[in-house]
């Protein structure tokens, strides 16, 4: 055996070597697609959360021991009274006061809880809620939206409906969740109302917001 075929069986194929090479760069170019991607998700993330505190930055706490809850509640927005007990109720406006609807236009929310006295599950809370406005006086009556919501780590529903008031000739777009916890229903309930239908679903998609904000700042105590 001569020093040139030595020389032949001791070389490295270049075709293994521009695979490796290429299964290398292949590497690296996944590797540096992963990082970008998880520091892109990270910078969106904490993107997301900074946007969510400036939106209810000057927000009011309202806090209720004997009800057993906490929420932020919009700053321009007035408490009026419900005329309910252990009811508190919020708007964008001078609302009537007491247990009266309004009979012109105005964005509220009530928010409450009471004794689960029948063992509902928020599903139940629901279906009630929706056979009682059935039989109240209104038309026009739509389900725009049902499903399953989180309220302070407690699975609970939210519902969306619309409908016209025939006593007081507004009509209604209402949000409702609802979350059942020792025994009780924990509820908050957000009403855009308006001259016709299709300005009450107009003040509905500009403030629906709103209502999901309350949502997630709902604190059980």
């Amino acid at each position: 055996m001569d020093e040139s075929d030595l020389t032949e069986k001791k070389s490295f194929p270049v075709w293994l070597i521009i695979i490796i090479v290429v299964i290398l760069l292949s590497a690296l170019g996944a590797l540096g697609w992963w990082l970008y991607k998880n520091q892109s998700q990270n910078s969106a993330s904490t993107s997301s959360v900074g946007d969510q505190n400036a939106a209810t930055s000057g927000w009011q706490t309202y806090k209720s021991a004997s009800q057993g809850f906490s929420i932020i509640i919009p700053p321009n927005w007035k408490q009026t009274e419900s005329g309910v007990e252990g009811r508190v109720s919020f708007s964008s406006g001078d609302a009537p006061e007491g247990d009266a609807p309004p009979t012109y236009p105005v964005t509220f929310a009530n928010i409450w809880s009471e004794a689960n006295s029948e063992n509902l599950t928020a599903q139940g809370v629901i279906d009630a809620l929706k056979s009682n406005i059935q039989k109240s006086a209104v038309k026009d009556f739509k389900i725009e939206l049902e499903e399953d919501v989180t309220i302070n780590g407690v699975q609970g529903r939210k519902i969306v409906m619309s409908d016209s008031d025939l006593q007081t000739q507004l009509s209604h777009v209402s949000g409702f969740a609802c979350a059942v916890k020792n025994g009780k229903v924990y509820n908050i309930n957000f009403v855009a109302t308006a001259k016709d239908a299709a300005a009450a679903k107009k003040t509905w998609n500009e403030n629906s917001y709103l209502f999901d904000k309350m949502i997630s700042a709902f604190i059980f105590l």
